[in-house]
């Protein structure tokens, strides 16, 4: 009889316990790559990229971004990971953006760069954890997006015309 109590007892506490959580559906997230640009900083055969992300908020709770690590690929070859620890709020149903630097083999990447600057576009993979806090929860999101990149902003400001 006892033992009958205790197996109720502890199935109506799990009903009751997961019936007061909530939790925000990850895949309202997305995570978009929208811009791609040289940076600064690097040295001997490193380059730095400015990789501009985007973060969409599907659900209708505010969405409080703690920080985020996100893996870059560009035409399938991994370029570098871009790491934000800044805080920032995606509103309810709200978009907004974060800029993370990647810093990237030049040696290693040189085909694939040169590839990229002479077709003044790359199809992109984006793997990001995302560190959130969703009303007064901390959740770890992971969002995959694949996607094109228009890359002429990588292509060097031509010379000016010395004969001008």
């Amino acid at each position: 009889m006892f033992r009958h109590f205790q197996l109720y007892l502890a199935l109506v506490s799990v009903v009751f316990l997961s019936g007061c959580a909530h939790h925000a559906d990850d895949s309202a997230l997305e995570v978009t790559l929208v811009n791609v640009k040289p940076a600064a900083g690097g040295g001997v055969g490193e380059s730095a990229l400015d990789c501009e992300i985007r973060l969409q908020n599907g659900s209708p709770d505010s969405l409080s971004v703690e920080g985020g690590r996100h893996r870059i690929y560009l035409n399938g070859i991994y370029v570098g990971q871009g790491l934000n620890n800044q805080t920032v709020e995606v509103p309810r149903l709200g978009t907004t953006t974060q800029h993370v630097t990647v810093y990237l083999s030049t040696f290693r990447m040189a085909g694939s760069l040169f590839k990229i600057y002479e077709e003044h576009r790359a199809e992109y993979r984006l793997e990001s954890t995302i560190y959130a806090r969703v009303n007064g929860h901390s959740r770890r999101i992971s969002a995959t997006r694949s996607g094109t990149v228009d890359s002429h902003a990588l292509a060097p400001a031509s010379a000016p015309d010395p004969l001008r």
